[in-house]
């Protein structure tokens, strides 16, 4: 499935924010995710950063055969997000910042 796939299923209703928010994070370059996140509809930007807050690498589970998203995918989408959001975002293995 193609990234307009999944965009156009969660514009159809057919998946919720999150399952899309999650599917986008497991496509995305960590050396490009705007690539990807850029496509990410605005109204959906909350599901995402608390995705990214939630995050616990090797922590979590899945159904459905969906792949989580890496630490390395979490960290550049928190990069994405850009300087504001980090401050409530909790550190994930292996980010630099101060208590990562």
């Amino acid at each position: 499935m193609t990234i307009q796939q999944v965009l156009a299923r969660y514009e159809s209703g057919a998946i919720t924010a999150h399952e899309m928010v999650v599917d986008c994070l497991g496509r995305v370059d960590p050396g490009d995710p705007a690539a990807i996140l850029d496509q990410i509809p605005p109204r959906a930007l909350p599901q995402l950063a608390e995705f990214l807050a939630a995050y616990k690498p090797g922590a979590m589970l899945t159904l459905h055969d969906r792949m989580i998203p890496s630490s390395a995918q979490v960290l550049a989408a928190r990069r994405w997000l850009g300087p504001a959001s980090e401050q409530v975002l909790a550190p994930v293995a292996g980010d630099r910042r101060k208590g990562g």
